[in-house]
């Protein structure tokens, strides 16, 4: 056994997909704040997120920021003992 493989036993580090936001939820408060809930795809690595946005235009702003991290499918779960960055070596 190399010794990644004996570390990976020991940390419990499970390879993680890439974080991705599979829809924002907005809905108005009472005050005319806008509050948006981010659900990723992979909530079990990628919990939900909340944010806040003052006025219409904070929220126009803040879904333009967020199109780019935004995808229809899930992305692709990565390889048993893949980090971020792909497989280790020799694995």
């Amino acid at each position: 056994m190399n010794a990644s493989d004996a570390m990976a036993g020991i940390t419990g580090k499970k390879a993680t997909p890439e974080k991705k936001i599979h829809k924002i939820t907005t809905h108005k408060t009472d005050d005319g704040k806008m509050i948006h809930t981010h659900q990723h795809h992979h909530p079990e690595h990628h919990p939900n997120e909340t944010h806040v946005s003052n006025n219409i235009g904070e929220a126009q702003s803040h879904m333009a920021a967020q199109e780019p991290n935004m995808s229809a499918q899930a992305p692709a779960m990565p390889e048993a003992g893949a980090g971020p960055l792909g497989p280790m070596p020799g694995m």
